[in-house]
């Protein structure tokens, strides 16, 4: 954000993860029992998302320093509080 760069960069964590495999997780980590509806995915929907961050890691010096089972802990409190 504070940057002087204008043009987009991705970020996000390189590390892919399945979206079942997320909600698993997720149900595990915080004892939830999230349902899954299965719903037909969208033509355009892409079957993988695995961000590229060289360009972050380059021009911002940027990249996740925690990784997703943290992240989604710290993201769990928050919205908890």
């Amino acid at each position: 954000m504070e940057s002087k760069y204008s043009l987009l960069v991705n970020i996000g964590n390189p590390n892919e993860i399945s979206i079942i495999n997320l909600i698993e997780e997720i149900n595990k980590q915080h004892r939830n029992n999230v349902q899954i509806k299965y719903e037909s995915l969208p033509v355009d929907d892409p079957k993988k998302r695995k961000p590229n961050i060289d360009l972050a890691k380059k021009i911002l010096n940027w990249e996740p320093l925690i990784d997703i089972d943290e992240g989604h802990s710290k993201t769990y409190k928050y919205y908890m509080k």
